[in-house]
């Protein structure tokens, strides 16, 4: 049989340190410490208790009352602060000037002691006990907390499927006819254009034509407005917006563009003429921030024009027959 161990003077033997263990849960027996994890307390009624403890200041190592309100006995608990022991507990909330606990007298150095090691005071996170023989898990409270919240967050209703299904037919319908109101502005808008005799030039509503000059584009949209822009890229000057027809229909004004610097407004006059075809055939600025173009298309072609031109293939035409 072993011979029992030695003991060194002033070490603590197991029955001692048994001893003190039974003592201390003993104590805890007593005070009703006990120990509730947040989400037991769901669905718990409102009925604030203020919780108390003692803390020692290192320094003086003299002892002092904390408290703190909660809403509901399991609620503290649940959180330490000597929550756990009921004998810590007195109805009512602090801020209300509810009394500390009536202990007969102030807790032994033993009793803050035990409220020490359940918790600490300066953060009110709990610490383990021997009473949650897991040990108190911060992160799962946290958990626990943010499950709370999710659980009383304001969830909007259900939605209808019918109600869904209208909202949707109302939307598109919204479309169409926002569609339809915009098609009826742009064909009120060309109702009121000038389009000349007959209205001839209606063709050159939507049509842009430009041509190369040196290192600038030009670009001349009857009814719209007319830009110049680099050759080899970058954003387009505003050289005017469409104004009116002038001299019988043969001249273009486009007016109000972009300001020069120290100069004036920029415009552009541009000169109709009878052609094959629609295209820009010159550009010009004989003034400062002033622009000429000549612009030929068959819509300024007249009677005149067509008999001149008849009688030209005419006339080519008559030396092949005499051969």
């Amino acid at each position: 049989m072993a011979a029992p161990a030695e003991t060194l003077e002033g070490e603590e033997t197991a029955e001692e340190a048994q001893a003190e263990h039974d003592a201390r849960e003993a104590f805890k027996k007593e005070a009703g410490c006990v120990a509730d994890h947040m989400l037991t307390c769901e669905g718990e009624e409102y009925k604030p208790v203020c919780a108390s403890t003692r803390s020692m200041d290192r320094e003086t190592e003299e002892h002092t009352w904390m408290r703190k309100t909660f809403s509901n006995e399991c609620s503290a608990r649940s959180h330490g602060f000597s929550g756990k022991c009921k004998r810590y507990l007195t109805e009512g909330s602090c801020e209300e000037g509810a009394a500390y606990p009536d202990l007969d007298a102030e807790p032994s150095d033993e009793e803050a002691a035990a409220a020490a090691a359940e918790e600490n005071p300066d953060d009110f996170k709990p610490a383990e006990t021997d009473a949650d023989p897991d040990g108190y898990d911060a992160d799962a409270a946290a958990e626990g907390e943010a499950a709370a919240e999710q659980a009383t967050a304001y969830e909007p209703p259900p939605t209808d499927p019918e109600a869904e299904r209208l909202r949707g037919e109302y939307d598109a319908k919204r479309s169409e006819i926002d569609k339809l109101n915009d098609k009826e502005r742009e064909l009120k808008d060309t109702l009121d254009q000038d389009f000349g005799p007959s209205k001839v030039y209606e063709p050159l509503q939507h049509e842009c034509f430009s041509i190369t000059h040196g290192e600038w584009i030009y670009e001349i949209c009857p009814y719209k407005d007319a830009k110049q822009k680099g050759k080899h890229g970058g954003g387009s000057t505003d050289l005017g917006r469409w104004d009116k027809w002038t001299n019988d229909y043969t001249t273009m004004e486009f007016k109000n563009g972009q300001a020069c610097w120290n100069g004036p407004i920029r415009s552009m006059i541009v000169t109709v003429k009878c052609g094959g075809v629609n295209k820009v055939t010159k550009v010009d600025e004989p003034e400062t921030c002033t622009y000429v173009a000549e612009f030929e298309t068959p819509a300024a072609c007249t009677e005149e024009d067509k008999n001149l031109a008849l009688a030209e293939v005419e006339s080519c035409a008559a030396p092949d027959a005499d051969a």
